[in-house]
């Protein structure tokens, strides 16, 4: 603590929070072509990184998950609450279609409320990177893609520096798009990815219009080009090539949880999750 800035008044007191009156455990769960891997890590406050680990399996099961928790609050007993990404839809705490089949059509908020007890923030994970890509770029209206090597594209949307999810929690799934079918996806993912890519972020630019969209294949590493796009060019967005996704989520879900956990303890959230 200390004295604040005068403004003309009585004096006001600065205070600093305290980066290990509790931390903030954040869980990715990914799919990889040949596997299913679990990466976590215990945070402070001032997003220092406490512990963290990952494990890999060929068939991830809930029990994989849930012992991955148990190994990080064992690690990292002053974790006050749970942050997960999800590849998958996400609707309060609900999986919809999901990259592991174990969480598919689960209610796995309450499977965190029933074993920990803790505050959760569960969120799909394109959209933490969408989030946390908006406010590296500082813009308010972005557009994050992600192209992996096992399944479809997935697209985080962030309008007016909030993500926006739609109301099933299913915004931003380009896999629905009717260019091509799913078997037409699948067939271009191994033919020409950067083409299937180029052109689900064109038909996202022409219906919304981002200021700034950040895209990630694991696939191919060449930079995407809009000049030819037909998007006139003052429409066009900033286009960012991220090479980093894994400290792009870590980070997006830290934030994500540090600010939920202060609006408990404010009292301006009731219940015990977020996403």
């Amino acid at each position: 603590t200390g004295d604040a800035a005068s403004t003309g008044g009585g004096k006001s007191k600065r205070y600093v929070l305290n980066p290990d009156n509790y931390h903030i455990g954040v869980i990715l769960l990914s799919r990889y072509e040949t596997e299913y891997r679990i990466v976590c890590a215990g945070l402070d406050l001032s997003g220092n990184t406490v512990t963290e680990f990952s494990e890999s399996y060929e068939n991830a099961a809930m029990k994989d998950i849930e012992g991955s928790v148990e190994r990080l609050l064992e690690a990292d007993p002053m974790i006050g609450v749970l942050c997960f990404s999800i590849p998958g839809i996400v609707s309060d705490g609900v999986i919809g279609v999901s990259d592991y089949e174990c969480l598919r059509n689960t209610d796995f908020g309450k499977v965190v409320r029933k074993k920990w007890n803790l505050p959760y923030v569960m969120e799909n994970d394109v959209n933490v990177c969408a989030s946390e890509f908006s406010m590296r770029c500082h813009q308010k209206n972005a557009v994050f893609v992600y192209q992996p090597q096992a399944e479809y594209t997935g697209c985080g949307i962030v309008i007016r520096g909030r993500i926006y999810r739609g109301f099933s929690g299913a915004a931003g799934e380009v896999r629905y798009l009717p260019a091509y079918s799913e078997e037409e996806q699948n067939r271009l993912l191994k033919e020409n990815p950067e083409r299937l890519l180029r052109e689900q972020i064109i038909s996202l630019c022409a219906v919304l219009n981002p200021s700034a969209v950040g895209y990630r294949s694991d696939v191919f590493s060449q930079r995407i080009d809009l000049t030819d796009s037909g998007l006139p060019e003052e429409h066009r967005p900033e286009l960012i090539r991220i090479d980093d996704i894994h400290d792009l989520m870590k980070n997006g879900l830290f934030t994500l949880g540090k600010t939920y956990k202060l609006e408990l303890l404010r009292g301006s959230r009731e219940g015990k999750h977020a996403g």
